[in-house]
């Protein structure tokens, strides 16, 4: 019974092209890791420092009874989503609570929805996201039966021109509220990690020659194109569950100060490298 039972998957498997079917699924976040290896390699190799804002954007669960229900239900999904991201730094795995309170959850279509508004309105911003400051953004839009879809995703900002990430992170989460007008609310991870809640640091300043922080900083945003992690559940095959801006390649020679022997050209990018594995 049971070797009929394996030959039964292994036919099913041969006609829903299961092998080709997993080698696609496989082959987005490999490429998702390369653009972003590739992505934070020349950012460094293009700033001298460059400041990161952290931050996961989630939605309020309806049905509330009262505002103090609203608040209860807020901050267990901050302690959720923050619980999750913990867990992968560490290194264990997170389980998710089974007895979830059955309450409305925002679907993926109305969070792209709002997530197309924030990014088409962010160059109206630009106290936040104007051409001097701000450099790009990457991340991902995760799924818990808690929290339902929700986004993490990093802000990186040019360190010379700002230095205050908690503040930039709260206007940040201050503009998604206002975008999913009262609907969605933040969790800041700049905070979080000023108040000792992390162990190893790589998000706020970072310095360009700061290979520990560096090394951090890639533990942290990796964490975005992790196969295990990207969302299953999709409108269409093509649709993107990671979110990262068109910038444009940068021209001419990088200004500024001249960095220290082994931190720039072939030498300072195979250091990236290693680091980027």
């Amino acid at each position: 019974m049971a070797n009929d039972f394996v030959l039964t998957l292994r036919e099913a498997a041969k006609r829903g092209r299961l092998r080709s079917r997993m080698s696609d699924w496989l082959s987005g976040p490999k490429r998702n890791r390369k653009y972003l290896r590739d992505f934070m390699i020349k950012l460094l190799e293009q700033h001298s420092r460059i400041m990161v804002v952290d931050l996961v954007f989630l939605y309020r669960k309806a049905a509330c009874k009262n505002s103090k229900e609203a608040v209860e239900r807020g901050l267990e999904q901050q302690q959720q989503a923050e619980g999750e991201y913990q867990s992968y730094m560490r290194g264990i795995d997170h389980h998710e609570r089974p007895d979830g309170k059955k309450n409305r959850q925002v679907d993926l279509e109305e969070l792209k929805n709002d997530l197309s508004h924030f990014f088409n309105n962010m160059r109206n911003k630009r106290k936040l996201f104007g051409r001097d400051k701000f450099i790009d953004y990457f991340g991902r839009i995760e799924y818990s039966r808690d929290a339902g879809y929700h986004v993490h995703i990093c802000f990186f900002y040019k360190g010379s021109e700002v230095q205050r990430d908690i503040f930039y992170s709260h206007e940040i989460g201050k503009y998604w509220a206002n975008i999913t007008e009262g609907r969605g609310y933040y969790h800041s991870c700049n905070a979080s990690a000023a108040q000792g809640k992390y162990k190893n640091i790589g998000i706020g300043m970072v310095e360009h020659d700061d290979f520990e922080k560096i090394r951090h900083l890639w533990a942290a945003v990796v964490y975005f194109v992790k196969a295990s992690q990207v969302v299953r559940v999709k409108r269409t095959d093509k649709e993107q569950m990671v979110l990262h801006g068109k910038k444009k390649e940068r021209l001419g020679e990088r200004m500024g100060r001249p960095r220290g022997e082994g931190l720039s050209g072939p030498a300072y990018r195979a250091k990236l490298e290693k680091i980027f594995l």
